[in-house]
This record gives C-alpha cells, sequence and structure tokens, in this order.
C-alpha cells in the first residue's frame, strides 16, 4: 500500500551516524564505492523522518531518480533466488548492506520520497566519524561490528593494552576497554563506542592472537618464484587479504600459531597443529574435504545443494550460545551469505551446532538449481556451522569451528570476517574480569577544545598567584609571569615518564602549577590524547576561572558539566569557535594545529605581543598541510619558541596533541 510498484524503489537511505548505524566503515566505504562509479548520493542538510524513525542531518541518501540509477540498485537490492538455470559461470552476488554488514533502509513510497529528497541536496562530501555515547572516562564498550573494530583491537593488544572480550548481557562479544584507549584509537578507526559506568561480565584477551593461514603455496624452483602464489592459491589469497583488513599479525610456522584458519585444505603443518590441539576454523569445501578426515569415517558429512549450485544468502537461526556466533547474535544478523550452498548432512556426537538454516524465512538472494540432489535437504534448517572440542581420528585432539561455506570469498563476504577472529580471540582468553571494577576517577579538571580527547585522569588548573605560582594573585595576570625555573622532574614522580624523557621538565611543570593531575598516583599517561573541553577547561582556569556573561553557545554543551563554565567563558572571549552548526564537540580529539589556535587567542586574551616576525615555519617539510584558518596560530608558535617540529621536520599539524604534546607548549608558552 502506497509503494510504487516498480522494481525500483524510491530511493535507498544509509545512515551515517552511530545511532542508527552499526558499522559506520562499511558505510563510508559503500558511499565511496558508489560516487567511484558515478552514483549520485544526497546528504541530508536537516533530520528527515521515514517510517517513525528520525534520521539526523548528514545522513544519506541514494536516490533511484538519476541516469546511473542501476549501476546503484544492482550492488544495493537484495538480489533474486534463481533456481531453474542449468549452469553459472559465477555467482552473481552483491547485496552490499548484507555482505558487507551496513544498515540500510529501503523506501519505495513516492510520497515519503518527496520529504526526504526536500532534506536532501547532492554532495560529493559527507562526514562518518567514530560514534562515542554514555559515560567518559571509565570503561568503553567497543562495538564489534566491522573489519575496522577488529582491527583496532588488534591494535591495541599489539601495543601491550587490556582488552577483555565481553561475555554476558546485551553486549556479549563485543570489546571492553578503557576510555583512554579508546580515545587513542578512535581517529584512526570508524568504531562506535558506548561508555558504561558499571563494566559487563568480560574476560582478558591474553594478547594479539597469532593467525596460521592455511593453503599458502611452495616457490616455484624455477622461473618466477611466487607464480603459484599469484595465480594459484586463490583461497589462501582471500584469507591473507581478510587477515591483512582485520589488523592479524600472521606466521608461516603453524607451532608458533594460536590459530589455524582457512578456506584451503589443511596442508601438513596445519594438519599436524590441529591435530594437537591447536584452535582451528576451517570453512568452505576444500576445507571441509580435507576437515573430514580428522573424525572417524563417516561421522563429519559435509554435502551441497547440487552439482551446478552457486551460492545462496540466506536467513538463518544460532541454536546455541557460543562467542564464536555472539557477535551476530547481539546485532541481530540473522543473514549468512553461502558461497557453494553447502551444508553439514552429519555431524559428530558432541558437537555444538552454531548456526542453521531458517527454513520459515527462506532465501533472500542465490542460483541453486531445483534439480539439485540435496536441493531440499538445504533448504531443510540444514547445519551451516558447528564447534567441536573432543577427540579425533588417530588420536587427534581437537578444538575446532568448521562452516560448510566459505567466509572470505573474493574478500567481498566480508560481514562474515567476524567469525574468524571472533574464533581467534575466544581462542586467547584468560581470567573472568571482576564484575565490580574500581570506579572512574572523576576528572576534577576538564581540558580540551579542538580534536581532544578526554583523558583518564583528572586534570587541574589553578590561577596565577595560587600555590605554585609566583605570579600576581590578578586574575588578569598572563600565565607567562609563573616561575617555572625550579620544577620537579617528572621521573621523579610517575613511573611512565623515565629520565630524560623529552617532556620530563614541562610535565613536572604543569603538575607542579596545577594544570594536570597524573592519570593515577604514579602515572600520568603522556602519550593520551587531549580533547577540545579538557583544553578549554585548562586556558580558563589559567585565566583565573572568570565567570562568562552568559551561557555557552553550544548545542552539545550540556549545563552541569565538569567543562560547562569553561566552554562559555572561552567562547565569550573568543578562545573557541564552534566545529560549525552550533556544535562545539567536547570530546574530540585536539589536534597540534587546533591547539596553537586556542594558545593564540588565549595570549592575544592576555596581551601577550603575537606579532613576532620571522617565518621559521616555512622551514617544515609540512608547511602546506597548515589549514589556512591555522596559518596565523601556527607562525606565532613556530617563531615564538612554543611549538617545534619533529625528529622528521614536521610539524604534524593535523596530529592529535598527547598531553605530553600540551604540557610541552605549555611549558614553553610561560617562557616567551
Amino acid at each position: 500500500e502506497g509503494q510504487n510498484g516498480n522494481f525500483y524503489p524510491e530511493c535507498y537511505i544509509i545512515p551515517l551516524d552511530g545511532e542508527e548505524q552499526s558499522n559506520l566503515q562499511a558505510a563510508d566505504e559503500m558511499l565511496a564505492y558508489l560516487t567511484r562509479n558515478g552514483v549520485d548520493i544526497m546528504i541530508a542538510g536537516e533530520p528527515f523522518t521515514y517510517s517513525g524513525v528520525e534520521y539526523p542531518a548528514g545522513t544519506a541518501v541514494v536516490s533511484m531518480y538519476q541516469a546511473k540509477r542501476s549501476v546503484a540498485n544492482g550492488v544495493l537490492y537484495d538480489g533474486t533466488v534463481i533456481t531453474e538455470w542449468p549452469v553459472l559461470y559465477s555467482e552473481g552476488i552483491t547485496a552490499f548492506n548484507y555482505t558487507r554488514g551496513f544498515d540500510m533502509i529501503v523506501c519505495a513510497e513516492p510520497a515519503a520520497y518527496q520529504d526526504i529528497a526536500a532534506a536532501c541536496s547532492v554532495s560529493d562530501s559527507w562526514t562518518v566519524n567514530s560514534s562515542f555515547t554514555g559515560e567518559t572516562g571509565g570503561q568503553v564498550v567497543l562495538m564489534n561490528a566491522s573489519e575496522d573494530s577488529t582491527a583496532a583491537v588488534n591494535a591495541l593488544l599489539q601495543e601491550g593494552k587490556d582488552v577483555a572480550l565481553i561475555t554476558e548481557g546485551a553486549y556479549k562479544g563485543s570489546f571492553l576497554v578503557s576510555y583512554a584507549d579508546w580515545q587513542s584509537v578512535a581517529d584512526d578507526y570508524l568504531i562506535t563506542g558506548i561508555g558504561v559506568e558499571d563494566a559487563p561480565a568480560a574476560r582478558a584477551i591474553t594478547k594479539a592472537p597469532v593467525i596460521y593461514i592455511s593453503g599458502k603455496p611452495d616457490d616455484n624452483t624455477s622461473g618466477f618464484v611466487k607464480t603459484t602464489l599469484v595465480s594459484g592459491a586463490y583461497q589462501y589469497n582471500y584469507d591473507r587479504q581478510a587477515m591483512e583488513l582485520l589488523g592479524f599479525a600472521t606466521t608461516d610456522d603453524a607451532s608458533e600459531a594460536d590459530l589455524i584458519i582457512g578456506a584451503a585444505s589443511l596442508d601438513e603443518q596445519a594438519l599436524a597443529a590441529v591435530q594437537a590441539g591447536t584452535p582451528y576454523i576451517g570453512y568452505g569445501s576444500n576445507a571441509m574435504r580435507s576437515a573430514v578426515s580428522l573424525f572417524e569415517d563417516g561421522t563429519l558429512v559435509w554435502e551441497t545443494a547440487g552439482r551446478s549450485a552457486m551460492d545462496a544468502l540466506s536467513y538463518v537461526t544460532y541454536p546455541s550460545e557460543s562467542l564464536v556466533t555472539a557477535s551476530y547474535v547481539s546485532e541481530g544478523d540473522d543473514v549468512l551469505y553461502g558461497y557453494g550452498a553447502g551444508y553439514f548432512a552429519s555431524i559428530p556426537e558432541g558437537a555444538q551446532v552454531l548456526i542453521q538454516l531458517d527454513s520459515d524465512k527462506g532465501l533472500l538472494e542465490g542460483f541453486l538449481p531445483s534439480t539439485g540432489d540435496h536441493y531440499e535437504d538445504f533448504l531443510n534448517d540444514s547445519i551451516q556451522a558447528i564447534s567441536y572440542q573432543g577427540d579425533g581420528a588417530d588420536g587427534a585432539k581437537l578444538d575446532v569451528v568448521l562452516f560448510a561455506n566459505t567466509l572470505t570469498n573474493k574478500v567481498h563476504q566480508r560481514d562474515e570476517f567476524n567469525f574468524i577472529s571472533n574464533t581467534a580471540f575466544a581462542s586467547v582468553l584468560g581470567e573472568e574480569l571482576p564484575q565490580e571494577p574500581e570506579e572512574p576517577q572523576e576528572p576534577t579538571l576538564p581540558a580540551a577544545d579542538e580534536d581532544g580527547e578526554p583523558e583518564n585522569s583528572s586534570t587541574v588548573v589553578t590561577q596565577p598567584g595560587q600555590t605554585g605560582s609566583s605570579g600576581s594573585e590578578d586574575a588578569d595576570t598572563p600565565s607567562t609571569d609563573i616561575d617555572n625555573t625550579d620544577t620537579p622532574l617528572a621521573s621523579t614522580v610517575f613511573t611512565d615518564v623515565p629520565a630524560g624523557h623529552w617532556a620530563e621538565s614541562a610535565i613536572g611543570f604543569v603538575t607542579e602549577q596545577g594544570y594536570f593531575n597524573g592519570t593515577s598516583a604514579a602515572t600520568f599517561s603522556p602519550s593520551v590524547p587531549m580533547t577540545r573541553a579538557m583544553l578549554a577547561t585548562v586556558l580558563w582556569r589559567m585565566a583565573g576561572e572568570p565567570a562568562a556573561a552568559a551561557a555557552s553557545p553550544f548545542t552539545d554543551v550540556a549545563a552541569g558539566e565538569w567543562y560547562t563554565e569553561a566552554v562559555a567563558w572561552a567562547a565569550e572571549q573568543g578562545v573557541v569557535n564552534g566545529i560549525g552548526e552550533g556544535l562545539f564537540d567536547p570530546e574530540g580529539t585536539i589536534t597540534r594545529e587546533q591547539l596553537a589556535v586556542m594558545l593564540y587567542r588565549y595570549a592575544q586574551l592576555q596581551g601577550v605581543d603575537t606579532t613576532q616576525g620571522g617565518m621559521a615555519v616555512r622551514e617544515f617539510s609540512d608547511y602546506d598541510a597548515i589549514s589556512s584558518w591555522a596559518g596565523d596560530a601556527m607562525t606565532w608558535a613556530v617563531n615564538a619558541g612554543v611549538l617545534s617540529g619533529n625528529d622528521a621536520g614536521q610539524l604534524n599539524p593535523g596530529g592529535a596533541a598527547t598531553r605530553a604534546e600540551v604540557a610541552q607548549m605549555l611549558y614553553n608558552y610561560s617562557n616567551i
């Protein structure tokens, strides 16, 4: 009722906000794909409502009223089930929202489309950022929804950070990290985080898993050495590319691996490791034909819907609880792509059924001729995945997860990659974390103004004239009057600031003055980025905490927050500007050039001469990377000795400003 009666809908809606979009990375990449192929994208300039849901400004809409609508529709519609053709050369699956895993809404109602289109305009640019909601400063649920979420976790683990896998509740299958660690990866990956007051039950991930991919061919002994790797190992290469996207470290020695994976048959190394108990996840026809030999004859039976069956995009159920499938269950993802249309006709005693086809809902897309020998068996709640821990053939001790169909085909079905990563992380779990973790420390000092990420710790700023300052008690006295000639060495206070650290003196200075506190009694966290709210508060307290004449003009700065008064003052005095559309972005990570701009404006407010001559800033190789709005401030900061470059001779204007870098700039500023 009310729909257009056409094959084409009116439009596709692709949310780009963290509330309506579970996979920000895949949504962003879909828009890039479409525009690269000449499809026009509309971006909402104001909120609109469809089917009872309000979509915010910035939402993407793909209209079917354009010349390249067939290009767009061909990759976005959910396909057709074809059951009568005798043969197909290759799979035709697109259905990007299912195979890549992003949320998309189809609108086929002309009247509703008119309202949607009125809120949008064609644009070749859009904005997608990591999404964070909830409590700051404590524990963060990093949602397990994409290649980026897995890669971010691997990056943290490889840096020795603490990450846990949530084992119970609504977030089961996602990850638990500290707020500071969330902030350290939020700008590098498109991920979704939820700050929680009470951490859910979780088990520590003890290390970054190391993966062995089965099926890598030996080098040629003559001619082109890598010919077999390039032309004869497509399954291995799909797996290899998947692991790169997920950020896993790999090894060519199966005995060193935490997990064996692969769509290819078990090679000699992999077979020996799996038989000895190394966890294994295998998937697809070749892997299953070799996996059969892990069990007694006739125990594991793999079949396909028919000799000519190609693939199927199917609704599925999850009959048992498992960390392998937990993130899919939590997300409500009940669609599975199976290249090969395979299934398990028989499974070993004691095996756990992880996934079955849902015969009540049927198929979304597929090519699997109805004349196949096992066509009806495939459709009838067929078993798609199992796990098994126990004895195998010939005395083997097995810990395996098996999928009837491949999970990495052509590196297109990325929505299935997390079955592999979930298995990897589950294979290296440690102890259950305490149910009642210590309460996060309340930040007594907010600090961050232009893109900064909130710190774990309190940051406190004292006005000139208070303890530790030799300046006047006049609140208008610039901070440059502070005596910093005899400050304690930070290495004598903080265990993470070694003697000789490049910012050791600066860290000692800012902590003595009360500009910053440590993140604990013994740590400073010098590499943790600063946030916009934090820096605004630092400058406000450096100015003596003057009262603002009016409330903050920014819609995302609520009353009663620890930074509310500081941001109101900073905006009133012109020290900070918003990011546009009435927003301040208090939790955004501040960049080095944004820091320079805020300090430049603060210096002018305090009557400091910011007209120093010289163009030393042009000596840096990335001078051209400085934003036009930051040019004067960066020039002043360099010429005045407030800001210097890195070892590579670069200013890194767009890089995140860490606690140590902010400390050093404030220290330098106090000396001008």
